[in-house]
Formats: C-alpha cells, sequence, structure tokens
C-alpha cells in the first residue's frame, strides 16, 4: 500500500483517466495525447489497485487474529500484560531489540 501512496506514477495515471472521461462524458477539449486508451488506463489502474485490496484483506486477517487471541485469552482467564511500544523489535532500521519477558 505504501507503495501506490508514494507512487507518483499512479497519482499521475489516474489524474489521466479522469480527463480522459471528462473529455468523454463532457465533451471537453483533449488536453495531453495518449497513446493507450481510456479502457486500457483503467484496467491497468484497476489491476494495481486489486493488488492494494488483497495487501489490505491479508492485513486485516492478520489484525483480526490478534484481537481473536486477546479475546481467547481473556475467556480462557489469561491475564495478557500490555505490550509497550518501547518493548517491540524495531525493524524500521533492520535492528532488532529483544522483547523484555
Amino acid at each position: 500500500m505504501a507503495e501506490l501512496v508514494s507512487d507518483s506514477s499512479f497519482r499521475k495515471d489516474l489524474l489521466r483517466l479522469h480527463g480522459m472521461a471528462h473529455t468523454i462524458i463532457n465533451g471537453a477539449p483533449k488536453i495531453a495525447s495518449s497513446k493507450e486508451t481510456i479502457w486500457e488506463l483503467a484496467g491497468a489502474l484497476g489491476i494495481k489497485l486489486e493488488n492494494v485490496v488483497e495487501e489490505l484483506h491479508s492485513t486485516l486477517g492478520l489484525l483480526n487474529q490478534l484481537a481473536e487471541l486477546m479475546e481467547s485469552a481473556s475467556r480462557s482467564g489469561v491475564k495478557l500484560r500490555p505490550c509497550l511500544p518501547s518493548e517491540i523489535a524495531d525493524t524500521s532500521a533492520g535492528t532488532h531489540r529483544p522483547i523484555p519477558r
């Protein structure tokens, strides 16, 4: 998902698609020439968005599993202590801090 947000070509393509649609629907003057049709551009953008949706579904599944783990532990009478951000392994810089127990 972060790749899509930081991908300026996706934004440019989306704006180009909007311009093409504006020309077709409203009869606006054509502002840029393109080698691909509106249908081809829409299909390519659709594929990119489908990939993002798949990644989001995968992430959502993991989040739901984590929430269910807490609910399951609570039902079983297991007390879990909160995990503070400072206790979590820092992978942003490729380094890992041990999680204190």
